[in-house]
């Protein structure tokens, strides 16, 4: 997801595009967008930090290729929160 949100001015343009997107789902789903301050995109030294690492680690091998590290890929994506929330 972090890829895809810091390489979206090099991909093919959505109608509506990807902040408009991300609002229809803030309405329309049962769930609200997280905000860019929600633990899960905000490295800590606490237990759930130290899990969504182990997380991230045992999903490795499922891709093929460079992965975004986790603290850059969170970067991203609380940047990409707060573009939301004040689109």
């Amino acid at each position: 997801a972090a890829r895809i949100v810091a390489h979206r001015a090099e991909l093919p343009r959505l109608d509506p595009d990807l902040p408009a997107v991300v609002k229809l789902l803030d309405v329309k789903d049962d769930k609200p967008m997280p905000a860019s301050s929600h633990p899960a995109f905000n490295p800590d030294d606490s237990d759930r930090w130290r899990e969504i690492e182990a997380a991230w680690a045992a999903i490795g091998p499922m891709y093929w290729g460079p992965r975004e590290p986790l603290i850059e890929a969170t970067r991203v994506l609380r940047l990409f929160l707060d573009e939301v929330a004040g689109a």
